[in-house]
């Protein structure tokens, strides 16, 4: 009996030794060929996993989850005539044994009801089986399970933090809210507006915030290869939110770097881009048009953008604070007001602290930084290619990064493998994310209050002719549903 503990403690504690030998069923589905091993002792065993097969092929790979405290169930008829119904729970593992069965004929089975995908429903003598016990032999038999119905599913198994804990495998499916979720808040309360010209702008993610807010990540697909950066959702959430509403808006894609200065030229080093795309525009295509064109800074300051404490500009609020130091990530503006980032931004070559300081223009507001020694090394890659005085087509392509062109007919002549390309920028890892919605508007007649979807503004429209005021209300939810509001007064004079 002890070698037989000892075999079986073996199976469990060093599965690839015993990988040849072992078999693996998902359940109701796959019952695969018995395979036995030789005797340890009197009495045959049944030894198994239990666990999730998320790509459906047939045997337990280490990323896999296994199922721990599940119910497995025997059932079967030995030679004797004698019926045999056994139940055990799976150990931290996923591992079960069934010891001291008499030779038979046995099925392993899970009780219904369990999470997990196993139809149809489990009853005596179905699922993993036949197998055939003739002597004292220990038959390894693993358990496949499909993955999860869709009522196991749970908002909460999606996070870039998710472990296997969070998968709920015993009992019923939560309520889609995680347990540790926070409720969004009002940062600072919604400044009363009085209207300007036919329309202002607010930015809402200045406004509201929420416990769970993390880093989020980024990752820009160059031309000199992956270009990962993590943003400042605390520091600059108005910021973030602004450049996130390009990233979904696929604002940035086949964008190049148009402008690379060193120390020598103007006292700072910096890669700038999201200003220019190589998209040749048009449906058909102008192919007469040049190939290198604006991108819109359309995120719908018409003609402002209110933000906390009262700052307004064509852009952005400023939000300077981190310092413009080597590897950081900033928006760029217009010179004389601080306010006026849009979708332009920069990153620091060297430290620029002091130049691009709270004296210069109020701060350029800093809002990620470089994650990895690896995507400095990409940085540095897209830093070293050549510049061209490019200035006759446009005042913006002064120091202009070219590879390996020599046409004589700029930007007609040029195609995207002469340039500094970001084929993209994408989201990689996002805990929280905000969104924002009008709830009430008590005067729709005289304001229109509209949010851009994936966007963090809140445009106002007024009718032309009329005055009076309204109150609007807004509303700022997280992933998971739960929300905060704020309301202010809108006056046309």
């Amino acid at each position: 009996m002890r070698r037989l503990a000892s075999t079986i403690r073996n199976l469990f504690s060093n599965p690839s030794a015993h990988r040849g030998s072992r078999r693996t069923a998902r359940l109701a589905l796959e019952p695969l060929e018995e395979r036995s091993l030789l005797a340890a002792s009197a009495g045959a065993s049944i030894v198994g996993v239990a666990f999730v097969d998320s790509n459906h092929n047939g045997s337990r790979d280490a990323s896999e989850v296994a199922l721990t405290g599940h119910t497995v169930r025997l059932n079967g008829i030995d030679t004797a005539n004698m019926a045999v119904n056994l139940t055990t729970t799976t150990e931290a593992g996923g591992g079960f044994f069934f010891l001291n069965l008499r030779p038979g004929v046995y099925f392993l089975s899970t009780d219904p009801g369990s999470g997990l995908q196993s139809s149809p429903p489990q009853a005596t003598n179905s699922g993993a089986g036949p197998i055939v016990i003739n002597g004292s032999e220990t038959v390894t038999q693993d358990l496949a399970f499909g993955g999860l119905p869709p009522e196991a599913i749970s908002g909460r198994m999606f996070l870039s933090s998710t472990t296997s804990t969070d998968f709920g495998f015993q009992g019923q499916a939560g309520d889609g809210t995680a347990t540790a979720n926070q409720t969004p808040f009002q940062k600072i309360a919604l400044p009363d507006v009085l209207a300007q010209s036919t329309g202002d702008t607010i930015s809402l993610a200045g406004f509201f915030s929420d416990p769970d807010i993390t880093n989020t990540v980024v990752q820009f697909d160059t031309s000199m290869g992956p270009l990962n950066v993590e943003l400042f959702d605390n520091q600059a959430p108005q910021t973030v939110a602004n450049f996130l509403s390009y990233i979904n808006s696929g604002s940035y894609n086949n964008a190049i770097f148009h402008r690379l200065t060193n120390l020598s030229q103007n006292g700072l080093a910096v890669l700038q881009g999201g200003g220019f795309t190589t998209n040749v525009v048009g449906n058909p295509p102008d192919l007469a048009q040049v190939p290198v064109v604006g991108i819109p800074s359309g995120t719908g300051q018409t003609p402002h953008v209110v933000g906390p404490g009262g700052a307004e500009g064509i852009g952005v609020p400023n939000e300077f604070g981190v310092p413009n130091t080597a590897g950081t990530l900033a928006m760029a503006k217009l010179g004389g007001d601080p306010n006026s980032a849009t979708n332009q931004f920069f990153f620091n070559l060297v430290d620029n602290s002091t130049t691009l300081g709270a004296n210069n223009n109020g701060g350029f507001t800093v809002f990620g930084k470089l994650v990895s020694p690896a995507d400095q090394a990409v940085l540095t890659a897209l830093a070293t290619v050549p510049t061209s005085n490019k200035s006759s087509t446009d005042g913006n392509f002064s120091q202009l990064p070219l590879v390996n062109y020599s046409g004589t007919q700029f930007p007609t002549d040029t195609t995207p493998a002469n340039f500094d390309l970001i084929r993209g920028v994408s989201i990689l890892g996002q805990n929280e994310s905000l969104t924002y919605s009008v709830i009430n508007n008590t005067n729709p007649a005289l304001v229109t209050a509209t949010v851009p979807a994936n966007t963090p503004y809140l445009n106002l429209s007024y009718t032309a002719g009329m005055t009076g005021s309204a109150s609007i209300t807004v509303q700022a939810t997280d992933r998971f549903g739960a929300s905060a509001i704020g309301s202010f007064t809108v006056t046309v004079a």
